[in-house]
């Protein structure tokens, strides 16, 4: 049943955001100051998802450089540590109109047990794709450490050098899209709370 609701919601999210086009969304680490380096994604992740996505007991900790991707195999090596962490996250949307108001909210939460032996029997295809198709040699890596549970995460990263853009596939916390719609509704309400 777990996975039913899962799936169901997983196809929810994906209609409510394939039904928007790239321009009307943007990613957290893309969102706020411009570009203009590397370090800047991780300038904007640490300012923005607290603001945009619900997340008790996650706490940003650091981010730093730790060198330039040599190939495709260490790629897939960063990959597998990253899925080693343990609990496995997923995203909730819930964006609509209630009456006559429009309300959107974004959540994180621990999926289940299903959902995890899931990810568990197509992570191995989703790293080699990712390894092989989406970062390349010369990417620049960063390791993001946060809590989540009192539990210490370390993620790897990777950054195009040339677009200064985070590789947000094989990213699976916090590479989605985000509805500037969205955005929109929370600054709204926090402009709101100021008054």
């Amino acid at each position: 049943m777990r996975q039913i609701i899962f799936l169901l919601l997983v196809a929810a999210c994906s209609l409510s955001i394939s039904a928007q086009s790239k321009d009307d969304t943007t990613t957290l680490f893309r969102y706020g100051k411009p570009l203009e380096s590397c370090e800047t994604n991780f300038e904007n992740l640490f300012a923005n998802f607290h603001k945009y996505v619900k997340a008790d007991g996650l706490d940003f900790l650091s981010y730093k450089y730790v060198g330039e991707l040599k190939s495709a195999k260490q790629a897939r090596k960063l990959l597998k540590k990253n899925c080693s962490y343990g609990p496995l996250w997923a995203m909730g949307t819930r964006t609509g109109r209630a009456g006559d108001k429009w309300e959107s909210e974004f959540e994180l939460y621990s999926v289940g047990e299903s959902e995890y032996r899931y990810f568990n029997e197509k992570k191995k295809d989703v790293i080699k794709t990712v390894s092989n198709e989406y970062v390349r040699p010369g990417d620049k890596i960063y390791l993001l450490r946060f809590t989540y549970d009192l539990k210490t995460v370390e993620q790897y990263v990777f950054v195009h050098p040339d677009t200064k853009e985070v590789v947000t596939e094989g990213c699976w916390l916090f590479g989605f899209d985000v509805p500037l719609k969205h955005i929109e509704y929370c600054d709204k309400m926090m402009a709101q709370s100021e008054n």
